[in-house]
């Protein structure tokens, strides 16, 4: 516990420093999450832990009779699980298509809705506060990141929310 509390009382002087290098790095770490990255493997840490634990399972059953008895541990279920997580899309999205891609992809859409009055103005300010609300979060997690580690799902989220309404709200017609 000392340790940690001479950690924490050495990474808030840092930041109480305004060191640029320290900007920069933050700086660095938040334009990371709109570039790709493959997060996969730790979205699917639970379903293939699951999978790979089956081997253990069979060979000292024993030790694993509490867990035996629940569904998931049985090996036709543990197996279609990993397979789904490893094949769902939501899951690869960083794979293929940027963040920013997606958001500027997203904005255009938007704008050219707006111009031919296919999508109301009110609507337009939902979409941008409700992806403001996701970079809001995503930048603070940047920011201290002494406490938690670089967190771009409310930044993803917030993307994909807004777009669909980019995409597909409609202007009242009176």
């Amino acid at each position: 516990v000392q340790v940690d509390r001479v950690a924490l009382e050495a990474a808030l002087c840092f930041y109480r420093t305004f060191d640029r290098r320290f900007l920069s790095l933050i700086l660095e770490d938040f334009l990371r999450g709109f570039y790709p990255t493959s997060d996969q493997n730790i979205a699917i840490t639970g379903p293939k832990s699951t999978f790979f634990s089956l081997g253990p399972i069979q060979r000292d059953g024993h030790a694993w009779d509490g867990m035996r008895s629940l569904i998931i541990f049985r090996p036709a279920i543990a197996e279609q699980t990993f397979y789904r997580a490893s094949h769902d899309n939501f899951i690869r999205h960083w794979r293929f298509v940027p963040i920013a891609a997606w958001c500027l992809i997203f904005a255009v859409i938007g704008g050219i809705r707006l111009l031919w009055r296919q999508l109301a103005f009110d609507l337009a300010i939902i979409a941008i506060c409700i992806f403001g609300i996701g970079f809001l979060v995503y930048f603070v997690t940047c920011l201290i990141n002494f406490s938690q580690p670089r967190y771009v799902l409310p930044l993803l989220v917030s993307t994909i929310a807004a777009g669909c309404i980019l995409i597909v709200a409609k202007a009242q017609t009176d």
